[in-house]
């Protein structure tokens, strides 16, 4: 905790927050959020919808005026007096739980939930959920039942914070639970252990927000860049951890400022050993906007088995120089990117290096570590679906070696979770993304994947300084794609269905394809939240 309070004190010295600049209000893609004063700086425009399951649904909690009360899916319903001390439970009388029981069934705007109370501009709500999700594999399935609490507090549009906390078991076939998408953390496993049996999740946020900037404290993960196969930058698939940011904007620039506590990969894989060392990463990026161009540049650095380090809060300078000169011992990589505008199409890229000599830039030396990637995304209105549908299109390169380093704790992971491209590296993929909203009833979402991989240094677990030898560091060569390639193909569809505003049912169907073998599954989510 004292590292977490250094950290603030030095991010706020560091910044001295002088600088003058407009309302620190973003700019919202989603027509209905009129009254969203800030959103946590990580959120790209366009990213995959496709989930199976509301639990492994990353979205980021916007933080809204207070002039506004809205569900957590979006849809915002006026108070008729934001000022005046009041309460919203379905305990107050006999009366407001019968209403509230028939609100819980209506698909009308929701009235009650389970918890809310409203001040002088200031609110604290709290909803309970439930859920239910079923796999259904090839020859097996399993299933999994949980709770948790949504709470969201605002105090006079200024500070936020916000939690989504909930916990449950599995039952059926729970070796394969092992691979669901929400087990991305700890879980408490069956009398064999190679199953799981237990987990809970806890994702929570501090952010103090003024005209000049945004303070924030918690516990999430974040996505940097527009993408709908996963960020080369930054990716949000695994585990959340804790976290200490700022941002701030003067005029058409944005500058953000992020420190995050990781947990290393064990060298006990079951991690019986908690002996583990201190494992950080550190990230900065520098936005600048104007009209319809975005481009962005930052760097972001992985290191551990140490303490913090304030060489890389340090707002104005180079990390990748601070690192240099402490020995050149943590994993460094420089990122950048941007978008363009023209009516409703959005022309989107972005790099990432790790190491880079430019007399070796168009040879195929195992140094140059590095991925592109870059869409196409079309809007466009549909009457029969809803406003706003969209297709992208995708095309990513990612060469062997990226995300790895000769030290485990660099390496570019959090809690044996990749942080970088969640499909690995040393291959090729295309990509491409259906979103069709359907009015009044939810939405209808496909996506598509096409990847050649080659087995060699595709991941971010190969250690280099094992793999290649010392004397030919130099010269050692891995061509992308390089080892047996294998073409993938892998299809998923999902059908949202949110006619009710305290019920909430997705379907999808997922069909993979890989060297002549294809693995189907079937999936069911169930949400209720009041």
């Amino acid at each position: 905790m004292n590292k977490v309070l250094v950290f603030v004190l030095l991010a706020i010295v560091s910044t001295g927050f002088t600088l003058p600049s407009p309302s620190f209000h973003q700019e919202i893609n989603n027509k209905d959020d009129i009254d969203v004063i800030y959103t946590p700086w990580q959120l790209p425009e366009i990213y995959s919808q496709v989930y199976v399951s509301y639990l492994d649904e990353r979205h980021i909690v916007p933080c809204k005026s207070n002039n506004q009360s809205h569900s957590s899916f979006g849809k915002i319903r006026k108070r008729n007096n934001p000022y005046r001390a009041s309460y919203i439970t379905p305990f107050n009388s006999p009366s407001t739980l019968k209403d509230a029981i028939i609100d819980y069934f209506s698909w009308k705007d929701p009235s009650y939930k389970l918890f809310g109370y409203y001040q002088d501009n200031s609110s604290f709500e709290v909803e309970v959920k439930g859920f239910y999700d079923m796999r259904s594999l090839e020859d097996t399935d399993y299933s999994f039942v949980g709770f948790g609490f949504d709470s969201t507090v605002n105090i006079q549009d200024k500070v936020f914070m916000d939690m989504d906390w909930w916990k449950g078991h599995f039952n059926g076939d729970t070796v394969s639970a092992l691979n669901d998408p929400i087990v991305d953390s700890w879980y408490k496993a069956g009398d064999d252990g190679n199953d799981v049996k237990y987990i809970d999740n806890l994702k929570a946020n501090l952010h103090y927000v003024n005209d000049f900037g945004a303070l924030s404290l918690g516990r999430s993960s974040f996505l940097i860049g527009n993408n709908i196969s996963g960020s080369i930058i930054l990716d949000n698939s695994g585990d959340e951890y804790g976290y200490a940011g700022m941002d701030y904007k003067l005029g058409d620039f944005k500058y953000s400022v992020m420190q995050g506590w990781l947990v290393p990969d064990s060298l006990d894989a079951s991690y019986a050993d908690k002996r583990m060392v201190d494992k950080f990463i550190a990230l900065h990026k520098l936005d600048w906007s104007y009209k319809s161009l975005n481009l962005f540049l930052g760097e972001e650095i992985v290191y551990g088995n140490r303490s913090f380090d304030p060489n890389y809060m340090i707002p104005l300078g180079f990390w990748r120089i601070s690192e240099h000169l402490q020995a050149d011992r943590d994993n460094v990589l420089i990122f950048g990117g941007g978008s363009l505008k023209y009516r409703n199409l959005t022309c989107y890229g972005n790099v990432i290096i790790d190491e880079l000599t430019k007399s070796k830039l168009f040879s195929d030396w195992w140094g140059n570590k590095w991925a592109v990637q870059g869409g196409l995304s079309q809007m466009f209105d549909n009457p029969l679906l809803g406003d706003y549908s969209r297709i992208t299109a995708e095309v990513t390169v990612v060469r062997p070696w990226l995300y790895t380093h000769k030290y485990y704790w660099n390496n570019m992971s959090h809690s044996q979770e990749t942080l970088g491209y969640p499909l690995g590296t040393n291959l090729i993929n295309y990509a491409v993304e259906l979103n069709f909203p359907i009015a009044k009833i939810g939405s209808l979402d496909l996506n598509c994947n096409y990847t050649r991989q080659g087995d060699y240094a595709n991941d971010y677990t190969w250690d280099y300084d094992y793999y290649i030898p010392q004397d030919e560091i130099e010269d050692y060569e891995t061509k992308l794609l390089a080892g047996k390639i294998n073409d993938t193909i892998h299809g998923s569809g999902v059908f949202t269905f949110e006619l009710f505003n305290h019920h909430f049912l997705k379907t999808g169907v997922s069909v993979k394809s890989q060297d002549s073998e294809i693995e189907t599954s079937i999936a069911m989510s169930y949400m209720t939240r009041f």
